[in-house]
This record gives structure tokens, C-alpha cells and sequence, in this order.
């Protein structure tokens, strides 16, 4: 059922091309297209990037290629490395980033489905229930309408953690305690935003467990283990977050502008809503009467849950939840980073997680009445919640009911001749960081550092170039010396950062960048030191700086 669920929902991509072509949210301006664009071609290089490193050079994974010469550059932005850990196979049998985005999309939303079911099933012994609960978590249109950013609703891995936390407190198994540690380790890796989810939404569940069993069934070596593992995972993930000094890009990014969901966000048929089937089933997966859920667990966590989605729906409103008070403001006077997280709205991972399970909860309740009228009754029943759930999230075009959601399909196309550009750079012997002008981030070419940043795959060099929200502290003394090329001052105190090349991309339209270009040619013809002529094609030009010598001493 979920591989064809995943096969309806990605057949368009596949149909154009799944080595060229990527899904993003249509967005109403130009300005948010391109931005759409940019962020889709980021975030295909940084899931093969992780693939790319995470086997072979662990150590580095903070220390991305982009934003040259700052160090621990992952930092700014969302740490996307869960999804490159599922994306090792593809990248490694095709090696192409933009067919492996695609299979990591396709991986996700059969995770999360699974997740779910083994969730649901778990609890209740309902196999059509948790087929019911894992389409409408996975493949909901809140987690498929912003396509874009798929880690930013990957909670995933906190379905994952609440099955293990429950087996591991009621049998205190190794086997649960590695499942939890390593789940809660992924869920770190995986976002911001799903992370915050479950920060809030789960802690009633964990009290709840703790007054159930208070303790009686684990033991000490394993918690230690769970809390060390965690502990220092966090750490190594979250502490250089923490470390980073940033600045803003700008256009209103900066770390006091926050997005919050709106209430009409939540409105019957608007992008948050859950759907009435869903919410019919969550309502009464919630005040079901205990008995008749044929629970597989001890306990009743329904409440414990709906009290965590409705925190982490406070955090998710912010000040739109007026009269009641700024909970995400709240917390964030004194926990550290919460302020840089800008799209608050996106906590509300939390809440459809919850809004799912109650569901399946819901449907299991009315498997198990219908059983009362016999095995064909609830065998029935089953098909029929499982189909309405597909109708809702898939729609149904034969009916006349379209998708609930909408897709653009953008073209990433990695052109032969700009990779075999710099690997004549390297058969030159050049080497080396790249600054490439004009920098990106500009008023003018405000993303043009995402193509740049995907080349970093194919010619293994750092560059200059940055995407995201925020930047490196000192990007505008970079953008003063280069305006000061070819000085001998500045191109000493550029190749001082590191930066061996300076490329140039012909076509940008930069009257400034091409200003530069042609005084560094002049200054090659000249032979001044520290400024050599290397290699021009149709479309870029590049040249080598380096700081000059220092005399001998006398």
C-alpha cells in the first residue's frame, strides 16, 4: 500500500526526468520562485554531500565546502544530515546528486509510513488501522505542500522513538534503549523545526511512561547508555550551532522576524488543516472508551499526547495565538539558538505527528467494533477507512476530486561544460579554495550561490559562495577588498584568507564584477605578482592570486 502511495505520488517527477528535475512549492512571485529553486538545488547538494562524507570523512561534516574561508559552515543552516545518512546507497551507486534527492524523497515517505504503521500496530494489533494512520502522516498534504523543504516535517524518527521508549519502559530491553538512543540521534540530525516539534510534544508522554513505570523495568547500564549516547550526540550535532558567529543576508532575515502559523492556515481547507476524515478519526481515537481500542499496552497515553500537540501548537501560533500567551517568545528568552529558528510555524510537525496517531487509534477503536459483527464486517470497514484516508490526502481525479496539493517541477540542469571547466583548472595544476564573483547574496544576484555550491561536488574545492538565512561575520570586508582588485594590498590580503582562484561567471550582468575582471586581466598582462591569467571559456574566466614573497633577509 505505501509503495504504491509513493509510486502515485512521485510518478510525475520520475515521468520528467528524476536525474533533472525536482519538486518545489509553487509560490505566487518571482522573487519566491527563484528563492524556491535555490533552496531545492542547496538542498540537493547537501543530502549527496553528507552521502559523500559521512562513509569517508566523518570528521569534516561540519566543515562544508561553501562559504569559504569561514570554518564549521554547516552551521548555517539546517543540519540536513539524517537525510543524508538514508541517501549513502543512492549516492554511491549513481552519483548524481539529483536522482539521489529524488530516491532520499521517495525513502522518507515510505519511512515515515512505516514508522507509523509499526506505531499504530504496536498499540493495537490493527494492521488497517496503522495502513490508515501511516497515509495520513506521511503522505498528508501538510508534509507534502511545502515539497521544498522536506527535513523541516521529518518527525519521522520521533515516531520512531515514541514506539521504542514505550517497549523499552515496559520489557526494558537492550534492543528498545539502542532503537530510542539512535532515533532521538536522528531526529537531532534531522532538523531544527522537527526537533523543536518533538521537544515539546513529547515530554508528556515521557511523564506519563515514568508514572506507568516508574523505572521498574530498565536498567541503570541502559539508561546511562540512552543519556550518555544523546548527551554527546547532541553535542557533537548541536554545540557548533551553538559556537558559530553569524550575520543576516538581509531583506528581513534577521533573528527577531519570526514566522508563526496562522489561523486561517487552519482553516477547512487550508494548507495546515488536517481534514475532516482525520479529524473525525483523531476525535475519536481520543475519547474512545479504553475497551474499545484492545489496547497491546498498559495504560491509555491518548491525553498525555494531545496535551504535547497542544503545546507544541502554542509554540507553532506564537503571538498569533492571542488571547493566550507567546509560548515560543517565552522560551526563547532562555533557551539558547531558539531564536534563530525564524519559520516557527513549522513546529507544528508536532501536532499532525499526534493528529495521525489519534487517528489510527480512532480507526483501530472501529476495527474492533466492527469485529463484533464478524471477521468480513471489519475486513470491510478496514478497506473503506483505508480508502477514504488515500481519497483525502491523495484526492481522486476520476471523481473529480484533485490533489490537495500542487507541485512545480524545476529543471537542475549541471551543464558538461562547467565541469569540464575545473577539471582543466586541475589538470593545470590549480588548486584550492574559490572566490566567485560577483559574491553571492548580493542585491542584485541573490542566488546565484546555489548552483555554485553544487559544482562543489564535482571539483572537491571550497568557495566563496554562501546560501541561507544567515552568513559569516565579515563577508562585507571580503566584498570591499574585492572591490579593491587587483591592488597588491588586496590581493594579498585575499589570498591571506586562503582563496587561491578567482572565477568569473560571464553573463550575470554585473557591471562592478565585470569591472574587476578586466583590470585583473590587464594586471596578468602587466605581470604583476601575484596575478596570473589561467584559463577563459565562453562563460567563465579564471585567475590565480597569491601573496607575494617575502624579501630575503639581509
Amino acid at each position: 500500500m505505501f509503495a504504491l502511495a509513493a509510486g502515485w505520488v512521485y510518478a510525475p517527477v520520475w515521468e520528467r526526468g528524476a536525474d533533472r528535475f525536482v519538486p518545489v512549492r509553487p509560490e505566487s512571485e518571482p522573487g519566491l520562485e527563484r528563492a524556491a529553486r535555490a533552496d531545492a538545488i542547496f538542498e540537493a547538494w547537501l543530502v549527496s554531500r553528507h552521502a559523500k562524507t559521512l562513509p569517508t570523512r566523518p570528521h569534516r561534516l561540519f566543515d562544508t565546502e561553501h562559504c569559504a574561508p569561514a570554518e564549521h559552515t554547516l552551521a548555517l543552516g539546517i543540519p540536513m544530515i539524517t537525510l543524508g545518512a538514508l541517501a549513502i546507497p543512492a549516492w554511491w551507486l549513481t552519483g548524481d546528486p539529483i536522482l539521489t534527492y529524488n530516491v532520499v524523497l521517495v525513502l522518507l515517505s515510505l519511512l515515515g509510513a512505516a514508522a507509523m504503521y509499526a506505531l499504530v500496530v504496536s498499540w493495537t494489533g490493527v494492521p488497517g488501522a496503522g495502513i490508515a494512520a501511516g497515509l495520513l502522516y506521511a503522505f498528508h498534504p501538510i508534509r507534502l505542500t511545502d515539497i521544498t523543504h522536506p527535513s523541516v516535517w521529518d518527525a519521522t524518527w520521533t515516531v520512531f522513538a515514541l514506539l521504542f521508549a514505550e517497549r523499552w519502559f515496559a520489557r526494558g530491553r537492550w534492543r528498545d534503549a539502542l532503537g530510542l538512543a539512535a532515533a532521538t540521534l536522528l531526529q537531532i540530525g534531522a532538523s531544527f523545526y522537527t526537533l523543536l516539534a518533538a521537544t515539546f510534544a513529547t515530554p508528556p508522554f515521557l511523564v506519563w511512561l515514568l508514572l506507568r513505570d516508574r523505572l521498574r523495568h530498565v536498567r541503570p547500564g541502559q539508561i546511562a547508555f540512552v543519556l550518555v549516547s544523546v548527551g554527546v550526540g547532541a553535542a557533537l550535532l548541536l554545540g557548533p550551532y551553538l559556537r558559530v558567529e553569524t550575520g543576516t543576508t538581509g531583506g528581513g532575515l534577521e533573528r527577531s522576524v519570526f514566522h508563526y502559523a496562522r489561523w486561517d492556515q487552519l482553516a477547512p481547507g487550508a494548507w495546515l488543516f488536517p481534514g475532516w476524515l482525520t479529524l473525525a478519526l483523531a476525535g475519536f481515537g481520543l475519547l474512545a472508551p479504553r475497551a474499545w481500542l484492545s489496547w497491546k499496552i498498559r495504560g491509555d497515553p491518548r491525553w498525555a499526547l494531545g496535551i504535547g500537540a497542544l503545546l507544541a501548537a502554542g509554540i507553532a501560533l506564537g503571538s498569533q495565538a492571542r488571547p493566550l500567551p507567546n509560548l515560543h517568545a517565552w522560551f526563547a528568552s532562555f533557551l539558547p539558538g531558539l531564536d534563530a529558528v525564524r519559520v516557527v510555524l513549522r513546529v507544528y510537525a508536532g501536532p499532525h505527528l499526534v493528529m495521525a496517531l489519534l487517528a489510527g487509534l480512532g480507526a483501530a477503536a472501529l476495527i474492533q467494533l466492527a469485529r463484533r459483527a464478524g471477521a468480513a464486517a471489519a475486513t470491510a470497514l478496514s478497506a473503506l477507512l483505508v480508502l477514504g484516508c488515500a481519497v483525502q490526502v491523495f484526492g481522486a481525479p476520476a471523481l473529480g476530486i484533485p490533489r490537495p496539493y500542487t507541485w512545480r517541477f524545476e529543471e537542475i540542469r549541471i551543464e558538461p561544460e562547467e565541469i569540464a571547466f575545473f577539471q582543466e583548472l586541475a589538470r593545470r595544476g590549480n588548486a584550492g579554495p574559490l572566490l566567485e564573483l560577483p559574491l553571492d547574496q548580493t542585491e542584485h544576484h541573490p542566488w546565484v550561490g546555489a548552483p555554485r555550491i553544487l559544482m562543489t561536488l564535482f571539483h572537491g574545492r571550497r568557495t566563496s559562495a554562501c546560501f541561507g538565512s544567515y552568513t559569516v561575520k565579515g563577508r562585507g570586508e571580503l566584498q570591499e577588498q574585492v572591490e579593491q582588485l587587483p591592488a597588491p594590498e588586496a590581493v594579498e590580503a585575499i589570498a591571506a584568507q586562503g582563496f587561491t582562484t578567482v572565477i568569473f561567471r560571464h553573463g550575470l550582468g554585473h557591471p562592478a564584477a565585470f569591472g574587476i575582471m578586466a583590470r585583473l586581466g590587464k594586471a596578468a598582462e602587466r605581470g604583476q605578482p601575484g596575478v596570473e591569467h589561467l584559463y577563459s571559456t565562453k562563460e567563465r574566466s579564471a585567475f590565480a592570486i597569491s601573496a607575494p614573497s617575502p624579501a630575503p633577509a639581509p
